[in-house]
């Protein structure tokens, strides 16, 4: 119920969208679970491949759900400094 894998690769969330942090909490509290998403929040949408400046987000093929060149991205993020150009024009 925590969301969905987007495009980008992210977590999707139908509240924060693509602009989360995953940590944990170890408690022993009963916790309600948030109802499971079952639309996809990326169809019909490639903002984030489109605005990929090094290109390393592509169109997922016919059974995938995200084709990510892991490389080609973390080269780029750290030759730049940092990037997250797929999270900021994400409209999730």
């Amino acid at each position: 119920g925590l969301g969905v894998i987007g495009r980008n690769g992210l977590l999707i969330n139908p509240t924060y969208g693509s602009r989360l942090r995953l940590s944990i909490v170890l408690t022993t509290a009963v916790i309600e679970e948030d109802p499971v998403m079952k639309t996809d929040p990326c169809k019909d949408c490639s903002i984030c491949i489109k605005a990929c400046p090094s290109g390393a987000i592509k169109e997922p093929g016919e059974d995938e759900k995200v084709n990510i060149d892991r490389f080609v991205c973390s080269s780029f993020y750290n030759a730049n400094g940092g990037c997250s150009i797929c999270v900021s024009k994400c409209t999730h």
